[in-house]
């Protein structure tokens, strides 16, 4: 390319750091953006996001965490789908301090949490089974709440086929 006066610019190297961080080559990816400087480009949250998926994927959540951490030492913004594919990851794991903590921090950076970013939340609590475990069980309020949530998102379907489980559960 650099023969042939066509360097590569950050778009390029998120195209290679996507490519290797989806096959569980993380170092490398790594290495590669460490190069970009090389080449007068700097990594944006995309370059970070690419990484990321791949690094809670094959090296797991504490890789993940510390990764999301460098990009903001770096100055580097997250964006709704960085803190989205954090979320995915503590959310399985059940960590729902650690959810609760990176939503609180959306919300102060002004950014707007969607349905995925809540559902993570709540699955975080599911899998971890706070309110089982505390002997609190879901009652007609949760089963409203999560009914009207589904309504409100315009899931009449997924709205009518909860609704038909509850009525089966408790008929």
């Amino acid at each position: 390319m650099a023969a042939e006066n066509c360097l590569p610019n950050t778009v390029t190297f998120n195209v290679f750091i996507k490519h290797l961080a989806c096959r569980g080559r993380t170092e490398w990816a790594v290495r590669v953006l460490d190069g970009m400087g090389r080449y007068g480009c700097s990594p944006n949250a995309t370059t970070y996001n690419e990484l990321l998926v791949g690094v809670l994927k094959s090296e797991g959540v504490k890789q993940g965490i510390d990764l999301f951490k460098e990009m903001e030492e770096r100055g580097i913004m997250p964006n709704l789908l960085t803190y989205n594919s954090i979320l995915h990851s503590v959310s399985r794991a059940g960590m729902v301090d650690i959810a609760l903590q990176l939503v609180g921090k959306m919300v102060v950076l002004g950014m707007k949490p969607d349905a995925f970013t809540f559902n993570m939340v709540i699955d975080a609590y599911s899998r971890q089974g706070k309110m089982v475990e505390s002997g609190v069980f879901p009652n007609v309020a949760t089963w409203n709440v999560l009914v009207r949530g589904l309504f409100t998102s315009l899931d009449h379907v997924g709205s009518v086929s909860l609704f038909g489980d509850i009525i089966s559960d408790n008929g």
